[in-house]
């Protein structure tokens, strides 16, 4: 089974880097795990960044809705890591159209941001959507009803 190495990047600069096993298509609780643990790896990173000491990646952020989205290869985190509430896409399937890769499939995971949850029951929703605008506009939808 190929690996993929996932990249971390802390306010520092420090690198870290972390190898997981593909997850399998059909095998949908190796990629609920793999999802889990790059959640948990970002919400310890947000956790140890404090308002002054910002990345200066967050003055590059892209801004959708008023919540920054951050992309680790196929992984999206949108929302504002301080907040008590983050979603994660997950492109599960893409396409190449006229030379582009174009995502096809993205599941979307709300997390809660709460160290005292147990990892497992950090998920508050999570669904499928068919396209990258869709997944991203029900992501905002949820940010919106739960941070305010």
């Amino acid at each position: 089974m190929p690996t993929d190495a996932i990249e971390v990047v802390d306010e520092n600069n420090t690198t870290a880097v972390n190898t997981v096993d593909e997850p399998k298509e059909a095998d949908k609780t190796e990629t609920t795990e793999v999802t889990e643990t790059v959640a948990q790896q970002a919400v310890a990173q947000s956790e140890t960044a404090t308002a002054e000491e910002k990345p200066s990646t967050e003055e590059k952020a892209i801004y959708y809705r008023g919540y920054p989205l951050r992309r680790q290869g196929d992984i999206l985190y949108y929302g504002d890591f301080s907040d008590k509430y983050i979603a994660l896409l997950q492109v599960t399937k893409s396409e190449t159209e006229n030379g582009l890769e174009v995502s096809k499939t993205v599941l979307i995971k709300l997390f809660n941001n709460d160290p005292d949850i147990e990892s497992r029951k950090r998920v508050e929703k999570k669904a499928e959507k068919d396209g990258l605008y869709p997944a991203i506009d029900l992501a905002a939808t949820w940010l919106d009803r739960y941070t305010k």
